[in-house]
């Protein structure tokens, strides 16, 4: 799978923080409340690269994720739908013969989107006796994959508005066009 790193990541766990002024020093004398979440790191194929993996899971029954709703992002309700395979069959049914399809992957979509403002608090880690807070959606947050989709699902719509058909599958867009050739 991944290795884990050596040093573990520093994140604030959910204890009352929605309660308080977001201030770094209340937060540092908050340091005994901080639970170490390990950090994988999973090399990327064909590339140098790597995926950062929170296990924001950890530990079960007081992680971060135990106090995030996957359902909510931007203080608002998500019902988070994949398309299904029937979707994307309908509409090349619905072009019929000449129909292509095409894909497309997004890069590092998780890294372009926001966090929640109100789980930033949860965010944060300390390294080197500084305090850092991310801001951009991790991997392993629980309510990463809602976010994703949801605004992937925006793209779609706004696309849809303009005459195309595509669906989104998190960061993966598939898609169909009629064609005469």
């Amino acid at each position: 799978m991944g290795s884990t790193f050596r040093w573990q990541l520093t994140v604030i766990c959910r204890l009352k923080l929605r309660q308080v002024p977001f201030v770094v020093h209340l937060l540092v004398t908050l340091s005994r409340c901080l639970l170490q979440c390990p950090l994988h790191s999973v090399a990327k194929p064909d590339t140098t690269e790597h995926h950062f993996i929170l296990d924001l899971s950890w530990p079960e029954g007081s992680s971060v994720n135990d106090g995030i709703s996957k359902d909510f992002y931007l203080g608002k309700l998500v019902l988070l739908t994949y398309p299904t395979i029937d979707d994307l069959t309908n509409q090349i049914v619905q072009l019929g013969p000449g129909c292509l399809l095409f894909k497309r992957d997004l890069k590092c979509v998780y890294r372009q989107l926001l966090v929640d403002p109100f789980d930033n608090p949860l965010l944060g880690y300390s390294w080197h006796d500084h305090l850092f807070f991310d801001v951009h959606l991790p991997m392993g947050l629980c309510s990463a994959s809602t976010g994703c989709q949801g605004v992937t699902n925006a793209v779609c719509y706004m696309l849809s508005l303009a005459g195309c058909n595509v669906l989104s599958y998190l960061d993966d867009f598939i898609g169909t066009v009629f064609s005469r050739v």
